[in-house]
């Protein structure tokens, strides 16, 4: 698997004269209110706006976009195309797929501008496109040669950015000793600190990045256990139109304490687990999520049905009525298990009860 080089900048990055004619800038519109991004956009030759969001990952709507690209990079020469994404998840998953399939693929590299893309999405070298309203079903895997970070325009994001990439920390905490270690003990508010986060963002990509490289192309299964929080948190996500950090958050709250339901978790680890003011805070969000929608509602079985549909469409289902599971027996330790949809919202109940 190609190593990515990750460069991280305090402030505005230039793109070298040599390479702004073959170079295109993939970026998110919404960047333009940055100072540091207009000065970065201006050393491009070429570039290419985009709306980030779910509706830029159709598949439908991708060969206008190839058309346009092709356009723009006519004449410059295969050897020497790069194209530099720049955005959060969604706009990385487009270009990587872009990347992969222009001319038969072409340099790619992510400037991540949101703390979740800083930290998950940019690595690992996964690209994705939506096909008729279910996630990620057409991709390929293309690691970028290089993410660059800049950290003036990371924490321009704001808080609720910030609360999102949290929830994938909080998923690699419970995937890495060494992280785990790091956070257990921090209250929210010092974990919610741009300084925090800039100065183990490093450690965070390697803790994921240990995973990815046990199984670059999913080939082993090894790899799927980074979607500890993701099945039941997809859904949250697609059926109640949450963030995607936040929805895994709960989903890996869930994830835990059903895997302590099932006896798959041992007590000592889940007190542990428990004590960590990271969790205490998304296991509180969990419950009010709960609450608001299945408890109090008059649509109580309609939500439940909307999550089952959500589940249908995973596409790590193993059959048409299960899919695969990540359950977690330690810190560190996680757990993939075949597990029947009905179970997961027959636990769902649980949780509400």
């Amino acid at each position: 698997m190609l190593k990515t080089k990750n460069t991280f900048l305090k402030g505005a990055f230039v793109l070298p004269k040599k390479n702004s004619a073959h170079s295109i800038l993939i970026y998110d519109q919404s960047l333009l209110a940055y100072d540091d991004f207009k000065i970065l956009k201006k050393s491009f030759v070429h570039t290419y706006e985009v709306s980030a969001g779910e509706s830029l990952k159709d598949f439908a709507a991708f060969p206008g976009h190839m058309e346009k690209i092709l356009s723009l990079t006519e004449g410059i020469p295969t050897a020497d195309l790069q194209i530099y994404s720049a955005g959060g998840g969604s706009v990385g998953d487009f270009c990587g797929f872009m990347a992969s399939t222009l001319r038969r693929g072409v340099l790619l590299k992510h400037i991540p501008t949101t703390w979740l893309s800083a930290v998950d999405s940019a690595h690992g070298g996964k690209t994705a496109l939506n096909v008729g309203g279910f996630k990620n079903q057409i991709g390929s895997f293309y690691p970028a040669t290089e993410n660059i970070f800049i950290r003036k325009i990371l924490e321009g994001q704001g808080d609720a950015r910030r609360i999102d990439m949290l929830g994938e920390v909080l998923k690699i905490s419970l995937l890495n000793k060494k992280v785990f270690r790091k956070i257990c003990e921090k209250t929210f508010a010092e974990l919610n600190d741009n300084e925090f986060i800039w100065q183990h963002l490093a450690l965070f990509i390697d803790a994921k990045m240990g995973w990815v490289k046990q199984d670059p192309l999913e080939k082993n299964g090894i790899r799927a256990v980074l979607n500890l929080g993701h099945t039941v948190g997809h859904a949250f996500e697609s059926g109640f139109h949450l963030q995607h950090g936040f929805a895994v958050a709960l989903g890996v709250v869930f994830a835990v304490r059903l895997s302590l339901q099932k006896k798959v978790l041992s007590r000592s680890a889940w007190l542990e687990i428990s004590k960590m003011p990271l969790y205490q805070k998304f296991s509180v969000d969990l419950d009010l999520f709960l609450q608001d929608h299945f408890k109090l509602k008059e649509n109580f079985d309609l939500n439940f049905n909307l999550i089952a549909q959500q589940l249908q469409k995973d596409k790590k289902k193993t059959s048409q009525l299960s899919v695969k599971y990540i359950f977690l027996k330690s810190i560190g330790q996680p757990l993939p298990r075949s597990y029947p949809i009905s179970e997961i919202v027959q636990d769902l109940k649980r949780q509400c009860s």
